[in-house]
């Protein structure tokens, strides 16, 4: 009877300890990016990593290679493995759908760092996250049209199709909503400056090096605009190999685009903090699971980084926030 006790006793104190251990456990989020190939995004893993630690959040980063096949097989490994929660930002905005749906199956919170084009779909998420793409553009047109006095032509690159209504990619949908807010700012604001958009799409990078620097070679274009940073770099080697002076802004702040603004041949980008965009995610999607209220739609600011502000984004850590 004694040894019967003491058996019960050992079973009891070895559930407790269980009990205990997992109730110890931190909660696990997956973090589902469509790559993690660019600077933007290597900054965004920086912030989340940061806040989850902070958090005592375990963080799962899963890459989808920039497939949408890829990226549900990411989504049902995390689920098997028991993730309390998923940001996801969309390798497509209409396919990427799918994972939401999925993750609302079994009752995983989603909370969606960018565009997701949502439809009929009766699809919940806790939270969306991404800059205001219109107001950004209108931004820069703002900057082009003081730095340019409103004079001259400015160059607007176009490196996506335009959007496909049936299968709009994340690319084509941010181009095109950054060319209407810049289109917008110019129509009211600076409508002596004369807009000429070129296209590069299907365009190898020497091709479209050579038609840039073409188009730099008329002294009319005071200015460039690009969509993205990859355009505004072959913006600034067109413009380096053309000897033109015209006033070049793009977006989103790589290593690349940086060091151009440093030695004076990039004039601005604009930005979203990707450190910021990470932390302000894993910080909403732990709020949710303490069972806090958060706001269903949160714009993140979007940086100037020219020379002026340059050494204050460079010396800014990631667990900085707001940023600079």
């Amino acid at each position: 009877m004694v040894k019967k006790i003491a058996v019960i006793l050992m079973l009891m104190t070895l559930v407790v300890a269980f009990g205990a251990q997992a109730q110890d456990a931190p909660l696990t989020v997956g973090l589902l990016l469509p790559t993690t190939g660019n600077d933007y995004v290597s900054a965004l893993i920086s912030g989340a990593e940061a806040a989850a630690e902070e958090l005592s959040l375990e963080l799962v980063i899963a890459s989808a290679d920039l497939e949408v096949e890829t990226e549900l097989e990411q989504f049902n490994e995390l689920a098997e493995r028991g993730i309390s929660a998923l940001i996801l930002m969309p390798t497509d905005v209409v396919e990427s759908l799918a994972i939401v749906e999925a993750a609302n199956e079994a009752e995983i919170p989603v909370m969606v760092l960018g565009d997701l084009e949502y439809a009929d779909s009766e699809a919940e998420v806790i939270a969306t996250i991404g800059l205001d793409n219109v107001a950004a553009g209108a931004a820069a047109g703002e900057f082009i049209c003081t730095a340019v006095e409103g004079q001259g032509t400015v160059l607007e690159i176009f490196s996506t199709e335009a959007v496909d209504e049936d299968a709009p990619s994340t690319l084509a949908v941010i181009a095109a909503e950054r060319s209407q807010g810049f289109a917008e700012y110019l129509a009211e604001s600076c409508a002596d400056l004369t807009v000429e958009t070129i296209s590069i799409v299907g365009l190898s990078q020497r091709e479209a090096l050579t038609a840039l620097r073409e188009a730099l070679e008329n002294e009319a274009v005071t200015a460039v605009f690009a969509h993205n940073d990859t355009d505004a770099a072959l913006a600034t080697s067109a413009s380096i190999r053309s000897g033109s002076s015209a006033v070049l802004v793009g977006f989103n702040a790589t290593d690349t685009s940086l060091s151009t603004i440093s030695t004076g041949y990039l004039s601005a980008v604009f930005a979203p903090f990707g450190t910021v965009m990470g932390r302000t995610a894993v910080e909403t999607v732990k709020a949710h699971l303490d069972g806090e209220e958060v706001e269903a739609s949160i714009f993140a600011d979007v940086l100037l980084i020219s020379p002026d502000t340059l050494s204050d984004v460079r010396n800014c850590p990631p667990n900085r926030t707001p940023c600079p």
